[in-house]
């Protein structure tokens, strides 16, 4: 998105102020980046031929009398082109380079400029998710995220990309709590529709609801808890560790080796020490799973933005510190995709997708993967054993 801002100087009088002032109508270009269209893929954004089609018919879904208007302005713009045309005919054809029939020709003519603007109006709607978005920056004040948390965000990136959601933001899609309090009132959090045609919110007790159905998360101190226990012993990485210590080993090994194709070696070297650092189990699976949650949470108003940066920031640190680059962090959310679905067409999703992102353009892909020392890890983190029940660590 482009914003103009005029630029005016506050020293005068002087001869630098009278050197400052006759500068003062330059034009300063402020870039705010906007980010993919919800459910599609491609970035940088830009109007396709199947937006206008599908805008069109967002609009007679949510606004018919609306879309019923822009027909029929459209129309009228159209019938005012052919009648300039008609009125005009004489003008325009002494001006061609030929001898049109006088005839058929000024009809003719009148049509084609008819079909023209028309075609030209209704063009314009392609750029309709476009305007939306840049209305919802506006709306909602949003300015660029920083690299760093950039960073953060790309942790999750593989499921952002799946769905054609956002990863350059705190929220993957719009937020109720982002906008003004006067369009929250007037569409009751969602109850009423939502205010921007190719934006679509839900109603923001249904996100609640649903939330809490399957997270029983219903307040940010929740949150905090769940997230506490995401990284023990109720996150992936704890059962994993459990089942390896277990009569089940075997049986876990040789299906997630067949699923992933690396060896069962390569496997049980998850819970060992490696070069200095703590074993690394599925800790990356944990840390996309849970800055999801944290971001549904924030979608769903359930955690401030601050505290939502805080803990995504807190899961990031554990990836920075134990992973070496993207690539190896990426690894291992790999095996955990294994380990959590148990499924072929899981592991051939995550690797498509990935290989799709990769070849993208999103800003993802082009984050730094800072490292961190080992010793900002939890100490569960730095030495695992104490996600084990008591009898199985001795």
């Amino acid at each position: 998105m482009i914003r103009w801002f005029p630029t005016t100087s506050r020293r005068r009088g002087t001869r630098h102020g009278r050197r400052s002032y006759a500068l003062t109508n330059w034009i300063t270009l402020v870039w705010v980046t906007l980010q993919n269209h919800l459910g599609e893929r491609a970035y940088p954004v830009r109007p396709r031929i199947w937006h206008q089609r599908n805008y069109q018919q967002l609009r007679k879904e949510q606004r018919p009398a609306r879309a019923q208007g822009r027909s029929l302005l459209t129309f009228a713009i159209a019938v005012l082109a052919a009648a300039v045309v008609s009125v005009n005919w004489h003008t325009i054809s002494a001006a061609l380079p030929f001898t049109p029939d006088t005839t058929f020709a000024p009809v003719l003519t009148a049509v084609l400029a008819f079909v023209v603007v028309a075609f030209a109006v209704s063009s314009l709607d392609s750029w309709g998710p476009w305007r939306d978005q840049r209305r919802y920056r506006r709306l909602t004040g949003a300015t660029e995220i920083t690299p760093a948390q950039q960073s953060l965000l790309a942790l999750d990136a593989e499921s952002d990309f799946r769905s054609g959601l956002w990863n350059s933001s705190l929220e993957f899609s719009p937020a109720w709590s982002k906008l003004p309090e006067s369009l929250r009132k007037k569409y009751a959090d969602g109850a009423k529709g939502y205010p921007i045609i190719s934006l679509p919110m839900n109603d923001l007790r249904d996100l609640q609801a649903d939330l809490d159905k399957r997270t029983r998360i219903a307040s940010e101190r929740d949150l905090e808890l769940y997230v506490a226990d995401g990284m023990a012993q109720h996150s992936m990485s704890a059962r994993f560790q459990a089942i390896l210590n277990g009569p089940d080993a075997e049986r876990m090994l040789t299906r997630i080796a067949g699923l992933t194709g690396l060896s069962e070696w390569d496997l049980r070297a998850l819970a060992e020490p490696q070069a200095g650092r703590p074993p690394l189990l599925l800790w990356a699976g944990d840390v996309q799973r849970l800055i999801a949650i944290v971001r549904t949470a924030f979608v769903a108003g359930q955690v401030s933005e601050q505290t939502a940066w805080t803990l995504i920031e807190r899961l990031g640190n554990v990836a920075f510190a134990l992973y070496a680059d993207a690539a190896d962090y990426w690894r291992g959310v790999r095996i955990a995709t294994a380990f959590a679905s148990d499924e072929v067409a899981a592991l051939q999703a995550f690797d498509e997708t990935m290989k799709e992102l990769r070849d993208s353009g999103w800003p993802a892909t082009r984050a730094a993967f800072p490292t961190l020392p080992v010793d900002t890890l939890p100490g569960q983190i730095r030495t695992p054993e104490v996600l084990l029940p008591r009898e199985e660590a001795n």
